[in-house]
C-alpha cells in the first residue's frame, strides 16, 4: 500500500514538475515527489496564505498596496537564479533552489492578495480562514497519526507535499470562480 501511495503521488505531482533525479531530495531512500525549488515554491505559497488567515483585513489591505517592483523581484528571483546556473555564472545548489523557489512561492501569495484585494474578491473570510486553519491542523494530525512519523518520514512529506500542492490548487481555483461569480454578478446588475 505504501509503495502504491509514493506512485501515486509521483504520478501526479510528475504533472507540474520535471522530478530531475539528479536534483531531487532524497529521504530514507525514497525520492520527494517535487524538486527543491518547486517543494519551496508551493511551500512558499502555502505558508504565505496560511499566515494571510491569520492576520486582520486592514493589514492584509495594506500589504496588497505593495510596490510591484518587490513582488517582481520575489517572483523572478527563481528565472534569474536558473539563468545565471544555465550561462554557468553561478552554480546552483539545493539550498539556492530552496531559497529561491520559497521567495517565488511568496510572491505568487503576495500577487494572490493583491489580485483579490484590487478585484474586492473576499476570499479570506472568517469562515474560510478557519476552515483553511483547521484543515491544516486536521491533516497533520492525520499524516502523523497514519504512519510511523520516524520510519515513515519519507512518507510523511510525500503526503504533505501533495495535500500542500492540491491546497494551493483549489486557493487559486476558489479566487477564479469567485471572480467569475462576482463578474457575472455585475453583468447581471448592469442588464436589469
Amino acid at each position: 500500500m505504501i509503495e502504491s501511495v509514493e506512485f501515486i503521488a509521483h504520478k501526479l505531482l510528475g504533472l507540474i514538475c520535471h522530478q530531475d533525479p539528479s536534483i531531487v531530495l532524497v529521504v530514507q531512500g525514497h525520492p520527494l515527489p517535487l524538486c527543491p525549488r518547486c517543494t519551496s515554491m508551493h511551500t512558499g505559497f502555502f505558508i504565505f496564505i496560511l499566515s494571510m488567515c491569520l492576520i486582520s483585513d486592514e493589514f492584509r489591505l495594506k500589504l496588497a498596496r505593495i510596490n510591484p517592483f518587490v513582488v517582481l523581484l520575489l517572483i523572478s528571483v527563481t528565472g534569474i537564479e536558473w539563468i545565471l546556473a544555465n550561462y554557468h555564472l553561478f552554480s546552483s545548489s539545493t539550498v539556492s533552489r530552496l531559497l529561491t523557489g520559497f521567495c517565488t512561492g511568496t510572491g505568487i501569495g503576495l500577487l494572490l492578495i493583491i489580485y483579490q484585494a484590487r478585484q474586492s474578491i473576499y476570499f479570506m473570510t472568517t469562515l474560510t480562514r478557519r476552515i483553511v486553519i483547521l484543515s491544516g491542523i486536521c491533516l497533520l494530525f492525520i499524516l502523523f497519526m497514519l504512519v510511523d512519523p520516524i520510519q515513515y518520514f519519507w512518507l510523511n512529506l510525500t503526503l504533505l507535499l501533495s495535500n500542500i500542492v492540491f491546497i494551493n490548487f483549489l486557493i487559486v481555483v476558489t479566487t477564479f470562480i469567485l471572480r467569475a461569480q462576482g463578474m457575472i454578478r455585475n453583468l447581471t446588475y448592469t442588464l436589469q
